[in-house]
C-alpha cells in the first residue's frame, strides 16, 4: 500500500451561480490529501482531515451494516469507523500499513 501524498488541485473555469456563465479568469486552488484504497483512490481536501492513525481493530454489532466496521477510540471521544469501500459496494480490506484517516465535518 502506497502512503498518501498531498495534492494540489486546481480548478479553473469556475461557474457563477447567479450568471450561469464560466469565468475561466478565476483560479482557485484546493489542497488535498489522496489516499490508496483496496480498488481505488479517494480524493479528500486537507480541512476534512483532521488526523492520520493508526488502525485499530474494532467489531460491530450484529445486524450493523457492512460498512460500519464499529467504534474506535480517538483523542477519548468515542467514533464510527466506516469503511468507505464496503459502502460503495466492495470489500473491506485491511493490510498491514493500514490506517485511520479522522475526518471533520463540522
Amino acid at each position: 500500500m502506497r502512503k498518501p501524498c498531498c495534492w494540489r488541485v486546481l480548478l479553473t473555469g469556475a461557474r457563477s451561480m447567479s450568471e450561469g456563465t464560466f469565468q475561466t479568469s478565476r483560479l482557485t486552488s484546493l489542497t488535498g490529501l489522496l489516499l490508496p484504497l483496496s480498488d481505488r483512490h479517494l480524493l479528500l481536501p486537507n480541512v476534512a482531515v483532521a488526523e492520520l492513525i493508526d488502525y485499530q481493530d474494532c467489531s460491530a454489532e450484529p445486524g450493523a451494516p457492512e460498512w460500519y466496521l464499529g467504534p474506535i477510540s480517538w483523542r477519548e471521544l468515542t467514533l464510527p469507523l466506516l469503511s468507505f469501500e464496503a459502502a460503495c459496494g466492495g470489500r473491506t480490506r485491511v493490510g498491514g500499513r493500514a490506517r485511520i484517516v479522522a475526518v471533520s465535518y463540522t
